[in-house]
C-alpha cells in the first residue's frame, strides 16, 4: 500500500482531481463573496459614522454661535 501526501495522489486520478478544483473553486468563490458582505458593511457603518459626526459637528457649531453673539450683546 503507497501513501501520498496532499493532491499527488489525485494525480493517477483526473477525475477526483477536477472535483477537488471544483470545491476548491466554489469554496474560493463563498471565501470573497463573504468579504465582499463584510467590506460592504463596513464601508455603510463608515458611511453612517461620518453621517453623524457631521451632524454633531454641526450642533457644536450653532452652539459656538448662540455663545458668541451673546457674548457681543453682554
Amino acid at each position: 500500500m503507497q501513501t501520498c501526501g496532499g493532491t499527488d495522489c489525485l494525480n493517477d486520478e483526473p477525475d477526483k482531481q477536477e472535483e477537488v478544483d471544483k470545491e476548491m473553486l466554489h469554496l474560493l468563490s463563498e471565501e470573497l463573496k463573504l468579504q465582499q458582505t463584510v467590506s460592504s458593511e463596513k464601508q455603510q457603518h463608515a458611511e453612517l459614522a461620518f453621517l453623524d459626526a457631521r451632524r454633531i459637528a454641526s450642533l457644536y457649531q450653532k452652539e459656538a454661535e448662540k455663545c458668541n453673539m451673546a457674548s457681543l450683546y453682554s
